[in-house]
């Protein structure tokens, strides 16, 4: 028997890869033709159509969109361009009546100031170029684990691979990776397979995210995905940059029970960082209940069969008590914390932000997240952004008792040994935070004790 397990770290591991050379001590070794490069963009007629299938929240935006498509179109013609060029050429467009004309970024006149940030990752998407080498397989993104510029990160995933052999019987072990946090959860698929091979691990992506949520559990249907991908995700596009893993998705979806039983073929799960909300979404049903696939992985990682690794919104997403949803110290300050999904990132900017909250709103999910370490709020980027006040401030405003920060480039390993005795050690370039919730000595002024953990402590 094992303990149920968990390595969640606070974000920015600073692994060495193709797409992250600055971090490598030589980038020579996972750069070059053979691996995927930055992202390159180009306005082709197809790119655009792929773009013009979101609708960007009214026709008049969508229309006013379509228009600064044509013109950016002519002016770059064939050419693939970077992502900073293609957003100035998109930001610098304005349109009055139907006329467009350029203007400087910014623009209160320019249709890409009024889109939020999601929306702007889709139309950036569906212009997206593929990569191909010349035989036309799709380029991947290398990972150098042992070849970082810094260690600590590397010493994450080789505990968490570790833990998971535990499992293994001291075989290579199983490792699911689920990247339904990122804005596009196919780009990061590539960097964690490899991450995880590289740590001793045999890796598997379990493809899950709200659009297959709704195609196998919402009975929408496996032809629907493309439709749920910009629905859900507002990701259009991604048939033609990599269709292998779209392949891949949609064959899970046409065998939802090798999908949902895949809990039980596995020595441990790791969850990428992005977004915990868009996680969130992947494992509930629109009722916000926990849906099969929830269910199964909870059963196994209670037995100690799976131990769960997390980075960023994937370890806060592990929350047992009320989740961290949005939100800066400052607002939690300000207006403390309210029980409500997430705004949208740059609603504020682009003046759609809904129910009163803007973009910064300090928000908590009072069902919590995936539930995977029960009792406990969990929050990440801790140090390096100041969130103890943030933290300390959930407690407080929603009764839960336990809280822990996770700095970025290190992680917490937690160990339930017994009913009431949760081991916690620290791995990585620093450690975290462990608060307790306490009565305040006054009306409306938190309170927690504190305690800080170190590696080796």
């Amino acid at each position: 028997m094992h303990p149920r397990e968990l390595i969640m770290a606070g974000g920015a591991l600073d692994l060495c890869s193709s797409l992250s050379p600055d971090a490598c001590l030589h980038p020579g070794r996972v750069t070059g033709p053979n691996q995927r490069g930055p992202a390159r963009y180009g306005l082709d007629a197809s790119g655009r159509e792929e773009a013009l299938a979101l609708d960007f929240g009214a026709p008049a935006r969508r229309a006013a969109i379509a228009a600064v498509l044509d013109d950016a179109a002519t002016a770059l013609g064939s050419r693939h361009v970077d992502a900073a060029t293609l957003r100035e050429a998109l930001a610098s467009r304005c349109v009055t009546g139907s006329r467009v004309r350029r203007c400087a970024s910014g623009d209160a006149d320019a249709p890409w100031t009024r889109l939020d940030d999601d929306w702007r990752s889709g139309l950036m998407a569906a212009l997206e170029q593929p990569q191909r080498d010349e035989t036309g397989r799709r380029l991947r993104e290398a990972t150098g684990l042992d070849d970082g510029r810094s260690p600590h990160g590397a010493a994450v995933m080789k505990a968490f691979v570790e833990a998971a052999r535990d499992r293994a019987d001291g075989g290579r072990p199983r490792i699911a990776v689920v990247t339904a946090s990122a804005f596009d959860p196919f780009d990061p698929v590539d960097f964690y397979l490899d991450a995880v091979r590289q740590a001793g691990g045999t890796a598997q992506w379990w493809p899950v995210d709200s659009a297959l949520e709704a195609a196998v559990l919402e009975g929408r249907g496996c032809a629907a995905l493309p439709r749920l991908r910009i629905e859900r995700l507002r990701l259009p596009g991604r048939a033609r940059v990599y269709p292998d893993l779209v392949a891949q998705q949609a064959d899970a979806c046409a065998d939802p029970g090798s999908l949902g039983s895949l809990p039980d073929r596995i020595d441990g799960i790791f969850f990428a960082g992005g977004d915990q909300w868009k996680l969130r979404e992947a494992f509930f049903d629109d009722d916000d209940r926990p849906n099969a696939w929830l269910r199964a992985l909870r059963a196994r990682v209670a037995s100690g069969d799976v131990v769960v690794g997390g980075t960023s919104a994937g370890s806060a997403v592990q929350s047992g008590g009320p989740m961290l949803s949005n939100g800066s110290p400052e607002q939690a300050l300000r207006q403390g914390a309210q029980a409500s999904p997430p705004p949208r990132p740059g609603c504020s900017a682009a003046g759609d932000c809904v129910g009163g909250l803007d973009e910064d709103a300090f928000t908590y999910w009072p069902g919590g997240g995936l539930g995977l370490a029960p009792g406990l709020v969990v929050d990440t980027h801790f140090s390096e952004r100041g969130r103890e006040a943030r933290l300390v401030r959930l407690l407080a405003d929603t009764g839960a008792r336990w809280g822990i920060g996770v700095d970025e480039t290190s992680a917490l390993h937690l160990r339930w040994e017994g009913i009431d005795r949760l081991a916690i050690n620290a791995v990585g370039a620093s450690g975290g935070w462990v608060f307790e919730r306490q009565e305040p000595a006054c009306a409306g002024s938190p309170r927690a004790g504190a305690y800080y953990l170190a590696p080796g402590a």
